[in-house]
């Protein structure tokens, strides 16, 4: 039996015209290499020193945006921490980590405190003297309580959450700002930061949740609390902006100049932060807390805000 197939003709010349075009797309299909410009290399200073942990330095540089090795660490530089302008430490690199800087002294509220860093020659581009501005270690409150509060009401889902209380009788000092770091069951809220600028929003706290999320029960919550300098959460709040972009048009993440510029030479600024801060730490439920080790997260002004 014959069998035979018969085509519409406009149907047919569709076809012909869809595979056509189909070919010349798969046909003309070729890798496109982009190549970016690479910056100059920078040096990052990322560290602090709180009244409950010795000073802790990480000295990195900046690498091209896709080059897959490690990120380049500088060794065998002399760190030293004056405190009120005199010599308060000199920094251990680590035995374990190139590039880690130990102190073995914990600072004081009220103080002013500023690192030098010394690159010898041959060891990285970034060779030079370095130093920090100065910054004062502002005081920090006490934590009267941690408890949780029943929330029925929208937008929250129905549940308990946390709340704190400051001691009675802080008062909130000039120029000095306020970060909380919020842990649950060991996972940080990395992105979320979150400021107290006044005393108002130290007691707000009392009628909204610090974390918005049900506290169950077995639940470990560790809240952190660190006075800030101006200069500090300006530079914090610029870090916040880049890690939470607001939409497409956004422009792009650009490196963060911070407080520590090199003396002499090209006065050159680098990346990161070396920050004073005092420290509290409080539980929930209340087990006992060990104070965790905290440090390490344009034009500068010449003087401490």
């Amino acid at each position: 039996m014959k069998t035979s197939f018969q085509f519409n003709g406009r149907l047919k010349t569709l076809h012909v015209a869809l595979f056509l075009a189909l070919t010349a797309f798969i046909a003309c299909e070729d890798p496109i290499d982009v190549e970016l410009e690479e910056g100059p290399r920078q040096l990052v200073v990322d560290g602090g020193i709180t009244d409950q942990t010795p000073a802790r330095v990480n000295l990195t540089t900046t690498a091209p945006y896709f080059d897959p090795a490690p990120t380049p660490r500088i060794s065998n530089a002399i760190i030293r921490v004056l405190e009120d302008g005199e010599t308060f430490d000199v920094l251990t690199e680590s035995d374990s980590l190139p590039g880690l800087y130990l102190g073995t002294k914990t600072g004081e509220i009220g103080r002013t405190y500023v690192i030098q860093i010394d690159i010898p020659e041959g060891e990285a581009f970034q060779s030079g003297n370095w130093e920090s501005l100065p910054e004062r270690m502002r005081p920090i409150f006490s934590i009267d309580s941690i408890y949780t509060t029943f929330i029925s009401t929208p937008p929250l889902p129905r549940g308990d959450y946390l709340n704190f209380r400051v001691t009675p009788g802080f008062v909130f000092p000039e120029n000095t700002f306020y970060r909380i770091r919020r842990t649950l069951n060991d996972s940080a809220f990395f992105q979320d930061f979150l400021f107290a600028n006044n005393i108002d929003d130290l007691n707000s706290f009392q009628f909204r949740p610090v974390i918005n999320q049900v506290i169950e029960e077995g639940d470990e919550v560790v809240l952190t609390f660190s006075s800030l300098s101006r200069r500090y959460r300006e530079y914090l709040q610029v870090l916040v902006q880049q890690l939470n972009p607001g939409g497409l048009f956004d422009p792009p993440p650009a490196p963060i100049r911070g407080n520590v510029q090199e003396q002499g030479g090209e006065g050159r600024v680098a990346l990161g932060y070396f920050h004073a801060s005092a420290v509290v730490s409080e539980q929930f439920p209340d087990q006992g807390l060990s104070i965790p080790n905290l440090p390490s997260d344009n034009h500068i002004p010449s003087e401490d805000k």
